[in-house]
C-alpha cells in the first residue's frame, strides 16, 4: 500500500507541476501604465524681454497610473490669469487656482471668477468667467480628469486682445490599455490686434496722423464705399459728396475748409459797411458762396447773416465731426479678426506606434484685416499658409502706408500644429499633440524711434483742424482703444514720474487659443497573439517550466506503471 501511495503521490505532483507550466501559457490580458496630461491657454501675450507676461485663462489636467511618476492620482487645475513682470515686482500677481484632485474617490469642484477682483489693472485684463466645473478620479479603471469652463468680455493688454466668448473643454485618462487626453476650445469675434492700440504702444498716437496717412490706411483696410465706415460717417455728418477713395477724401477736407473761410469772408463783409438794407447785385456777384446759399437782390443783410451764419456752422459741424471721425473708425478697426475658432485634439497612446493617435482639427471662421474679408480654413485643408499670407500682406499695406518701415513689423501663424506626432523612447509610446489657433509676433524696426520723430503733431490732421476751427477742443477727441493702452502705458511706469513706457516697442509675443495634448503609455505586459484554436507558443522562461513539467509527467507515469508489475509479481 505504501508503493501504491508513493506512485500516486509523485503522479499528482507531477501532474500538478505540469499543470502550472501550462498555466503560465495561457493568453494574459494586455496590460500597462501611463500618464496623460491636457492644457489650454486662452491667451498668452508677453512683451518686452520680461517687461509684462500675462496667461489668461489656463487650465491643465493630469491623470496617471505610472508608479515611475507616483501614487495613482488625477487632478484637473484652473488659473484664472497669471501675470508676471521682472521689472515692476507689484504686477506679480496670480489670481487663486482653482483644482480638483484625487487619489480615489470622485471630487468635483465649481468656480466662477470676475478677472477684475483679482488685484490686476484693468488695463492689462478683465473679463468674466462662468462658473467651471472640475472633476477628477481615481478606480479599477483608472484615474481621470477634466474640466469645463467659458470666459466672457475679454479685454487684454491695452485693448490689443479682445474675445467676446470662449468656451474650452478638455479630459485626461490613464487606464491599464491605454493613456488619451482630449481638448476642445471654440471662440466667437476674436479682435487680436486693435490698430489704436497697437500704434500707440509703439509709441506713435493716432492723433499724430496726417490726414493723407488716415486716408491711405482707410484705403487700404477698404473702409471705402457703400455700407462702408467712412460712407455711414459721411451720411451722419450730412455729406452727399461721393468719396470712393483716399484722394477724394482729402479733396473733400480741402473743399470743406475752403468753404468756411469762404463763408467767414462773406459774413465779414455783408455784416459791415457792404451791406446796407438789401444785399446788391455787386455784392451778390462777387461772392459765390451768398449765391449758392439762394440769396437774391430782395435778401436782407439780417436775413444774408442769418443764413450765412447757419451754414458756417454745418461746415464747421462737419469738420469737427470728419477728422474725429476718422480716428475714431481706425481706433475701432482691428488690423486682424476672426468670427470663430474651433479647435480640438485627441490623443491616445497604446502599446504599439501603429495603434496609437495624435490627432488635431482646427477650423477658423472667415478672417477680416478692416473691410477686407478673407474666407475662413479647416486646418484639414493645408491652406493655412496661404491664409496667413494673404492676411499678413493686408497688415502690412495698412502699417505700410504709415511708414514703409512698420510695413513688416509683425508676423502670423494660424492654426499651427507644429509637433504633433506619436513617437517611442525609452520604452514608451508617446501622442503629442499641439495646436495654436493663432499666433502673433511684433518686431519694431531699429529705427522706430526716428520714425516716429518724423511723425509729430505738428503735421497732424488735428492740427489742420485746429487751424481751420481754432475754437475746437482737442481734448474732446474720445478714442477708447488709445485710452486703454495709454493706461498699460502708466500702468508700466516704474514710478509715477518717470517717463512714459510703450508697452509695443520692445516687442511682443501673442497666442490665442493654444491647447496641448500628451499621453504616454508602456506596457507591462507585452504577449504575443494565441493562435486559432491553442494556446500561445512558449518562449524563453516560459517554455523550460513548460518542458520540465512534461518530463516529471512523463516520469510520474512511468514510475507509476514500474511500481504496478512489481506488485502484480
Amino acid at each position: 500500500m505504501g508503493k501504491y501511495r508513493f506512485a500516486a503521490l509523485l503522479t499528482t505532483a507531477a501532474l500538478a507541476a505540469g499543470a502550472v507550466s501550462a498555466g503560465t501559457a495561457g493568453a494574459a490580458t494586455p496590460s500597462g501604465v501611463g500618464t496623460s496630461s491636457a492644457s489650454n491657454t486662452v491667451a498668452q501675450v508677453d512683451l518686452g524681454s520680461g517687461l509684462l507676461s500675462v496667461r489668461v485663462l489656463g487650465d491643465d489636467a493630469q491623470s496617471s497610473i505610472d508608479p515611475k511618476v507616483g501614487t495613482p492620482a488625477a487632478a484637473s487645475v484652473l488659473h484664472p490669469l497669471t501675470v508676471s513682470s521682472n521689472t515692476l515686482s507689484a504686477l506679480n500677481v496670480a489670481a487663486p487656482s482653482v483644482e480638483a484632485r484625487s487619489t480615489g474617490a470622485p471630487q468635483n469642484v465649481g468656480s466662477s471668477r470676475d478677472l477684475g477682483a483679482s488685484g490686476v489693472p484693468a488695463a492689462i485684463v478683465k473679463g468674466i468667467i462662468d462658473p467651471a466645473v472640475l472633476t477628477a478620479v481615481v478606480d479599477n479603471a483608472g484615474a481621470r480628469s477634466g474640466l469645463n469652463a467659458a470666459l466672457n468680455n475679454l479685454a487684454a493688454v491695452g485693448g490689443v486682445v479682445s474675445v467676446d466668448k470662449i468656451s474650452s473643454a478638455l479630459g485626461a485618462t490613464a487606464a491599464p490599455a491605454d493613456a488619451d487626453g482630449t481638448r476642445g476650445f471654440s471662440a466667437t469675434n476674436l479682435n487680436v490686434l486693435n490698430l489704436g492700440a497697437l500704434l500707440d504702444g509703439l509709441g506713435l498716437p493716432l492723433g499724430n496722423l496726417s490726414l493723407p496717412q488716415i486716408s491711405n490706411m482707410l484705403q487700404n483696410l477698404q473702409l471705402f464705399g457703400a455700407g462702408s465706415p467712412v460712407s455711414s460717417l459721411l451720411s451722419t455728418l450730412g455729406i452727399s459728396s461721393a468719396v470712393p477713395d483716399a484722394a477724394g477724401l482729402q479733396s473733400l477736407f480741402t473743399t470743406l475748409t475752403g468753404n468756411l473761410g469762404l463763408g467767414q469772408t462773406t459774413l465779414t463783409n455783408i455784416s459791415g459797411a457792404l451791406c446796407s438794407g438789401t444785399l446788391t447785385s455787386g455784392l451778390l456777384g462777387s461772392n459765390p458762396v451768398l449765391g449758392g446759399l439762394g440769396l437774391t437782390t430782395a435778401t436782407t443783410c439780417a436775413q444774408a447773416v442769418s443764413t450765412v451764419t447757419s451754414a458756417i456752422n454745418t461746415v464747421t459741424s462737419q469738420l469737427t465731426g470728419l477728422i474725429p471721425g476718422l480716428l475714431g473708425i481706425l481706433d475701432n478697426t482691428s488690423l486682424l479678426k476672426l468670427d470663430s475658432v474651433d479647435i480640438g485634439i485627441v490623443t491616445k497612446a497604446t502599446d504599439n506606434v501603429a495603434t496609437s493617435v495624435a490627432g488635431v482639427t482646427g477650423k477658423i471662421g472667415n478672417l477680416h484685416v478692416g473691410g477686407v474679408t478673407i474666407p475662413g480654413i479647416d486646418l484639414l485643408s493645408n491652406a493655412q499658409a496661404l491664409t496667413s499670407n494673404l492676411a499678413l500682406n493686408s497688415i502690412k499695406s495698412v502699417l505700410g502706408s504709415i511708414d514703409p518701415g512698420l510695413a513688416n513689423i509683425v508676423n502670423l501663424k494660424v492654426l499651427d500644429s507644429t509637433g504633433t506626432g506619436v513617437s517611442s523612447a525609452n520604452g514608451y509610446i508617446q501622442a503629442l499633440g499641439k495646436l495654436t489657433a493663432v499666433h502673433l509676433g511684433i518686431t519694431p524696426p531699429a529705427n522706430l524711434t526716428a520714425i516716429l520723430g518724423n511723425i509729430t503733431s505738428a503735421n497732424s490732421a488735428l492740427t489742420a483742424l485746429k487751424t481751420a476751427v481754432p475754437a475746437f477742443n482737442l481734448s474732446s477727441v474720445a478714442l477708447p482703444n488709445v485710452a486703454g493702452m495709454d493706461a498699460l502705458n502708466s500702468v508700466l511706469k516704474a514710478t509715477p514720474a518717470a517717463a512714459a513706457v510703450n508697452a509695443l516697442a520692445g516687442g511682443a509675443s501673442m497666442d490665442v487659443a493654444s491647447v496641448q495634448a500628451a499621453s504616454n503609455f508602456v506596457p507591462v505586459i507585452a504577449s504575443a497573439p494565441a493562435p486559432s484554436g491553442g494556446t500561445l507558443p512558449r518562449t524563453g522562461r516560459d517554455a523550460g517550466y513548460a518542458i520540465v513539467g512534461m518530463v516529471l509527467v512523463g516520469l510520474a507515469i512511468g514510475i507509476r506503471r514500474r511500481v504496478l508489475a512489481h506488485t502484480a509479481e
